[in-house]
């Protein structure tokens, strides 16, 4: 409610310049940065036009079910699967990578990394 009802309803780009702001700071003391929670096409694209890679990961409903079940003790709740926060990316068409997130980190990982390899224009 917090996230999306009051801050992004007072300024639709709080979050991203948020994020902006912190991504620059970061980069300024030469630290890398990676952006591991992306909501909403704005922040996508900021992301984007700050020369990021966009990487959806797609994963199974039941294997995120299970996921969150061993994390949190919590089964997937169909209000909060259709919040803004959830859906707003759904049919963004400028992922530069879309990789299945239904095995290991490890494999998700490898599965980023080849992906973005064997496109020579995003590296």
């Amino acid at each position: 409610y917090w996230g999306t009802d009051v801050r992004i309803a007072h300024d639709p780009l709080y979050w991203t310049k948020k994020a902006a702001h912190s991504i620059f700071h970061a980069l300024a003391a030469d630290n890398a940065v990676y952006i591991t929670d992306a909501r909403f096409v704005g922040d996508i694209d900021m992301a984007r036009n700050l020369c990021f890679h966009a990487v959806r990961l797609e994963v199974a409903a039941d294997v995120r079910e299970s996921r969150l079940f061993a994390r949190d003790g919590l089964t997937l709740d169909p209000a909060t699967e259709n919040h803004p926060s959830e859906q707003s990316l759904e049919n963004y068409p400028n992922f530069d990578v879309v990789v299945d997130n239904s095995g290991s980190l490890q494999q998700t990982i490898a599965d980023i990394i080849w992906n973005l390899a064997k496109q020579p224009s995003l590296i």
